[in-house]
């Protein structure tokens, strides 16, 4: 049945609704279970999963609103202010802007943004396009090990444990993840630095004319940016010859600008821009605290903040309608896998697969599963997807961790050292990876050896601050 599902999801011949959905029903009932028996199994799946849907749909709405009204704006104007010309500062000020929009867990808006903002930038210092998508592709990836990002919900959901369980334990791990994307971003500026050294006066700034910036404009940006050629189009290096004079737009691009579509109504409110960054700080610390459930955290978080940027009733149905495709499609996926993981559960279907797999493993092996697990984590999410890897290997590694005497956890945890977290951006089954590859131009196969390395060299320094502070054990 799991490969199956996963081989379904990977072909795209199946949604995750159905896969997780029909699959697993039709073999139960071939399996002898009745229908009593198994909507049973599916209820008890669904209602494990609950919380975790519900911090899903609240988390993502926040950030996204949050993104909308422009909480992140002078933010972003400074960064890019500060950059200026040198390749070392548009590097790190690529790392900064990243991981500060990344906070919201969605990979297709901070591509959307970081790259719509920092393009020109590149493209007018003769910088290689293929720095620019491995920074911002390393800075999303470390942050989405967020309770609201994805792979650690899925992950909490596969265990059945809080979120927090995982997460809170982790932020060592993540905050040493934040710092080696800084090293890399320093590596990669200065490398820049050397070899644009010889190049300088052909890459010139200057301001006070008009840039396209916007996500909305994607392929007419792409074609700016010359798809066929330059640095832009192939994904290699720039040469001085092909370096061109940017002018930068006097009101640079905002995210706020990038959530909006023409003929909008401005829902911006920069004059709340600090109290909204005050309320971000308080749900952060609370969730931090464990004072009150997480989803319950950002419920709360997502009703204050709407009531403080948008009083009227009327406008917060309309602002929650315009952002809730997302987490709405999350919250979907996250049942159908409830009801996979309460069939496999209560037909003792993936005790017996755990049972099957611990034995085939050889006893010399088995205390190094979980390090095994983190050092493949980045790149076997080129072979499988999010929800295949979480929602249905996920829970029969954990079993058979626990049939090896290991923590069902330290599975976990070594999985999201780089499982569809660094390894995000090699993702060619999500649709943020072609945002990605689409807006900086860059070919697939250059993307996919460059960012491997670098993501590898990310999640090493991950696996190493697991084992320093005990969440991934060594086997001796």
């Amino acid at each position: 049945m799991l490969v199956i599902i996963v081989a379904l999801l990977i072909s795209n011949k199946a949604t995750p609704f159905s896969a997780f959905t029909v699959i697993p029903l039709v073999i139960a009932l071939v399996a002898g279970f009745s229908m009593a028996d198994i909507g049973k199994f599916a209820t008890e799946g669904v209602q494990n999963i609950a919380n975790t849907a519900a911090l899903q749909v609240f988390g993502i709405l926040f950030f996204t609103i949050m993104l909308q009204a422009g909480a992140f704006d002078p933010f972003v104007e400074r960064i890019l202010r500060i950059a200026g010309r040198s390749p070392l500062k548009v590097a790190l000020a690529t790392v900064l802007l990243s991981q500060l929009i990344a906070f919201d867990g969605d990979g297709t808006a901070t591509y959307l943004i970081v790259i719509s903002a920092m393009l020109p930038l590149y493209r007018g210092l003769g910088m290689n396009p293929l720095v620019l998508a491995t920074l911002v592709g390393l800075s999303f990836g470390v942050q989405n090990m967020v309770p609201w990002g994805g792979p650690l919900a899925r992950a909490a959901a596969s265990l059945n444990v809080g979120v927090n369980d995982l997460w809170i334990p982790l932020l060592p791990v993540q905050a040493a993840g934040l710092a080696a994307v800084w090293a890399v971003g320093y590596v990669l500026g200065k490398r820049e630095t050397r070899r644009l050294a010889g190049a300088a006066e052909s890459a010139v700034l200057t301001s006070g004319g008009r840039q396209i910036f916007g996500a909305t404009q994607g392929t007419d940006a792409l074609a700016a940016a010359g798809t066929g050629s330059g640095a832009a189009g192939t994904g290699s290096p720039p040469s001085a010859s092909t370096a061109t004079t940017v002018t930068l737009d006097p009101i640079l691009p905002r995210p706020s600008a990038q959530m909006q579509t023409e003929g909008e109504e401005d829902l911006t409110r920069p004059r709340l821009v600090w109290l909204n960054c005050a309320l971000i700080v308080v749900v952060i610390g609370v969730l931090i605290a464990d004072v009150i459930p997480a989803p319950m955290v950002f419920m709360l978080g997502t009703i204050i903040m709407l009531m403080i940027n948008y009083p009227s009733a009327k406008m917060q149905l309309e602002v929650i309608q315009m952002r809730a495709r997302e987490p709405l499609m999350v919250a979907a996926i996250l049942f159908s896998a409830g009801i996979f993981l309460g069939i496999l559960r209560g037909s003792g279907m993936m005790q017996e697969m755990a049972t099957t797999l611990a034995s085939s493993v050889p006893d010399s092996w088995g205390p190094w599963l979980p390090i095994i697990v983190g050092l493949l984590a980045t790149p076997l999410t080129l072979l499988i997807d999010v929800n295949s890897y979480y929602l249905a290997v996920l829970p029969i590694l954990a079993e058979t961790a626990q049939h090896l005497g290991l923590s069902t956890e330290s599975v976990a945890m070594a999985s999201l050292i780089g499982n569809s977290t660094v390894g995000a951006p090699l993702h060619i089954f999500s649709g943020s990876f072609w945002v990605l590859i689409a807006l900086t131009g860059v070919k697939i196969g250059d993307h996919i050896r460059f960012y491997l390395r670098w993501g590898c060299f990310v999640s090493f320094i991950m696996l190493i601050a697991a084992i320093i502070f005990g969440l991934v054990p060594l086997p001796f």
